[in-house]
């Protein structure tokens, strides 16, 4: 039997420290060699609307130590729009009742089977905190206390969860333009985490003081400038467009979910929007630091942080933005379909109805 398990299965099942535990082990067998990860394939059409497009995301890994692989793969209606001044990618919930597709499809390495179809959705924004989380354990100083928050949204939520449980927070300061929104998240996450939660108006307050910031928002515009950066801080980022130039050149440690280059990565007037030293990158411009993978840094391949005045960064540069790689979901959709096997959770299919004799 194929199991299928919703995102409220998920969230039911799934704890950020398991989610932690297990990606980390995950990006330990990728820099030791014994995993793999496909770059992830982003196909872009125009569509039926001025502005909006198509697009048809997939990527996979494989882990062969836990004997599973995993594809995800979502159709998405993507629109650009700005907020408060600044550029914004947004998704459309295109589909009937105001709904997004995305799948998590986990197949095990022993004899192909089809394991389990996983609703992406909160899988998704669990293993982008989870693997913030892991960053930090090697980048953010042993020390660190305060977190600045940029974003109110789910990815916003995640990464307070994820670096909560890697560092002895005791305060976290969130800033989004929309008072309301950065509001409702202090008030609800305070509860959630047990940490004060301070919304700040200004968005250099949400950096000032702190020792980790984390940015997790849609923009399209710079939302972290280089001045606001402090000694000792780390950085993590969810997108690629979140830091201005000057804060690249003030980083002292680069830390890359992939060094993969974009393959159809962003329609052209997307892409025009990348910081320079990402396009660099992209371009095959030899960078004057060194840019590291997270793997290679859990592995013990290359150093992280080596003391408390350096500014490090986690985030993307390469092709992933916050896509990531397949060995996350390879790796979290195993966690979720053990704890769910274990609490008879979820709905069985049969296998048979994926099944032909005809081999491809």
């Amino acid at each position: 039997m194929t199991l299928l398990l919703t995102n409220e299965d998920v969230k039911n099942l799934l704890t950020m420290n398991d989610c932690i535990e297990v990606l980390e082990e995950a990006y330990r067998e990728l820099g030791n060699g014994r995993a793999v990860s496909r770059p992830r394939s982003q196909t872009y059409v125009p569509g039926s609307k001025e502005g909006f497009y198509h697009m048809l995301k997939s990527f996979d890994g494989s882990i062969p130590s836990m004997k599973v692989s995993a594809l995800r793969l979502s159709s998405d209606i993507l629109f650009g729009t700005v907020v408060n001044g600044k550029k914004r990618r947004e998704k459309f919930p295109a589909l009937p009742g105001g709904m997004f597709l995305g799948l998590v499809l986990l197949f095990s390495t022993e004899n192909g089977e089809l394991l389990a179809i996983i609703q992406d959705g909160y899988i998704q924004i669990m293993r982008v905190g989870g693997t913030s989380g892991v960053a930090a354990k090697y980048l953010a100083r042993r020390d660190a206390a305060i977190l600045g928050l940029f974003g109110s949204g789910w990815q916003a939520r995640t990464q307070a969860m994820a670096l909560r449980e890697v560092r002895n927070l005791r305060k976290v300061k969130v800033y989004s333009p929309n008072a309301e929104h950065r509001n409702a998240f202090a008030e609800e996450m305070e509860k959630e985490i047990g940490l004060e939660i301070e919304p700040v108006s200004r968005p250099e307050d949400a950096a000032k003081g702190c020792d980790i910031v984390s940015t997790a928002t849609n923009s399209l515009d710079p939302v972290i400038k280089g001045e606001w950066i402090e000694e000792g801080m780390h950085l993590t980022s969810v997108g690629n467009h979140e830091l201005d130039e000057s804060s690249y050149s003030r980083m002292e440690v680069i830390v890359a979910r992939t060094r993969t280059k974009p393959s159809n990565f962003y329609p052209a007037e997307m892409s025009d929007q990348l910081p320079s030293f990402v396009r660099a990158y992209w371009d095959g411009v030899k960078l004057s630091k060194e840019l590291s993978e997270l793997s290679e840094v859990v592995a013990g391949k290359v150093k992280g942080r080596s003391n408390d005045t350096q500014i490090t960064f986690y985030g993307s540069v390469g092709a992933d933005g916050s896509g990531g790689l397949g060995i996350q979901f390879a790796a979290t959709g195993l966690k979720v379909y053990e704890l769910a096997k274990k609490s008879g959770v979820g709905r069985d299919i049969p296998l048979e109805w994926f099944l032909q004799k005809i081999h491809s």
